[in-house]
């Protein structure tokens, strides 16, 4: 959603043959899809989500949007350009972490997460290693 609404999102063809642009829409997919949308039409959920973000643009007059709507839209795939690695999971050599697909606590787009992913993997326990568990309660 952030890559979204800050434009850091750029579809690829599989993503704009599945309807997912760089729009408002593609968060309610984000958010609640399997629910709200793909139904070809505009469910409850999505109306309300989209006239909240209308509002909004018209409070901070900021423009009017097109695409608020995801009702044609269809769920993000492997394939698209929003499937990239992410996130830090302990690797396979000592005191290393690896990039990965999939969620874990340490984020690629947070400070020091690589470090802390390597201390609480490689030397949990060890309070003097940075960003471990240990020393974030510490302080």
């Amino acid at each position: 959603m952030h890559e979204i609404a800050t434009n850091l999102y750029i579809p690829n063809m599989m993503d704009e043959s599945q309807g997912l642009d760089s729009i408002f829409g593609a968060t309610t997919m984000i958010i609640n899809g399997g629910i709200e949308c793909s139904s070809g039409s505009e469910n409850d959920g999505a109306l309300d989500r989209a006239n909240y973000y209308a509002h909004l643009l018209d409070y901070f007059d900021l423009p009017t949007e097109i695409g608020t709507g995801c009702s044609t839209m269809q769920p993000f795939s492997k394939f698209s350009s929003s499937a990239y690695s992410q996130n830090f999971a302990k690797g396979g050599n000592i005191d290393e972490c690896e990039v990965v697909r999939y969620v874990t606590q340490y984020s690629y787009f947070r400070n020091d997460d690589y470090k802390r992913c390597v201390c609480d993997s490689w030397a949990a326990g060890d309070d003097t290693c940075f960003g471990s568990a240990e020393t974030e309660m510490l302080q």
